[in-house]
C-alpha cells in the first residue's frame, strides 16, 4: 500500500533533495568525521579568503548556511508536517503526540 500525500512544490523539493542525501547513505555517516571534514573546510575557507572588503567571510557563510537551513526546517515543519505524519499540526507537537499514543 502506498501512502500519496499531497504537499506544495517547494516542500516537495526540499524532501527530494533530503531523500538524497539518504541514497547516499547519510543516516550511517561518521559525525564525528563530518565535523572534522567540516572545520577543515571551514578553516581553509578562513585562510583563501580572510576578512576582505571589510567582511568576516567565514562567518558570513556559515551565518548563511545555519540560517538557510534553520528556515527550511521551519517551513518544512509548518508547511509539509500534516502532510507527512498524518497528524495535524508541527512536528514536534506530532511526535509528541505519537509518544504519548503509545
Amino acid at each position: 500500500m502506498s501512502l500519496e500525500v499531497e504537499i506544495d512544490p517547494l516542500s516537495a523539493k526540499i524532501l527530494y533533495w533530503t531523500a538524497k542525501l539518504d541514497d547516499l547513505g547519510a543516516r550511517d555517516w561518521n559525525l564525528s568525521a563530518i565535523a572534522l571534514v567540516t572545520t577543515i573546510v571551514l578553516f581553509l575557507f578562513k585562510l583563501t579568503l580572510g576578512k576582505r572588503l571589510g567582511i568576516d567571510w567565514l562567518a558570513f557563510v556559515h551565518a548563511l548556511v545555519t540560517g538557510i537551513g534553520g528556515m527550511l526546517c521551519v517551513y518544512l515543519d509548518f508547511r509539509a508536517a500534516e502532510a507527512m505524519t498524518g497528524l495535524p499540526g508541527t512536528l514536534m507537537e506530532d511526535t509528541y503526540l505519537l509518544k504519548s499514543q503509545k
